[in-house]
């Protein structure tokens, strides 16, 4: 005998609709899917993913969904999205955007420093060469109070 047998006629609808939107409604992990199907925390493994396979302007599209998403929910974007987005535009051959996204991530964190042997040598350069930057900036900054 089938389970919704049981109910009585004037219930069953009701329990039909309810099973439905509990069924079509709940998302057991609270993480909202992307349209993609991913969950935001796997949007940079999918980037990442994508850089590492060349794809440039698929990790690019992602990072800047990450970002947008980041803003949307009002949470700070992660240093490892930083060191994606200028690792693509270094890439891609756009210094400014690079440096930029480089700067964004020493906001994050000045202590960072690249392994030279986990990152290219342009990236670990940039980076030195921003520090340096900013170095000088804010002891200029220092002595003219």
């Amino acid at each position: 005998m089938s389970f919704i047998v049981l109910f009585k006629e004037k219930y069953r609808f009701l329990f039909l609709t309810v099973i439905f939107i509990f069924c079509a409604g709940i998302n057991c992990t609270n993480r909202p899917q992307t349209k993609s199907g991913i969950t935001f925390p796997q949007v940079l493994q999918k980037a990442q993913r994508y850089y590492w396979n060349a794809e440039f302007d698929n990790a690019l599209k992602l990072t800047g969904y990450y970002f947008n998403q980041c803003k949307k929910r009002r949470v700070r974007p992660s240093k490892r999205a930083f060191i994606l987005l200028s690792l693509i535009y270094l890439k891609k051959d756009d210094f400014k955007r690079a440096r930029k996204a480089v700067y964004r991530l020493l906001a994050k964190d000045f202590r960072f420093t690249p392994n030279p042997n986990d990152y290219p040598g342009n990236f670990v350069d940039l980076v030195n060469r921003v520090k340096r930057e900013k170095s000088s900036t804010n002891s200029r900054v220092s002595k003219k109070d």
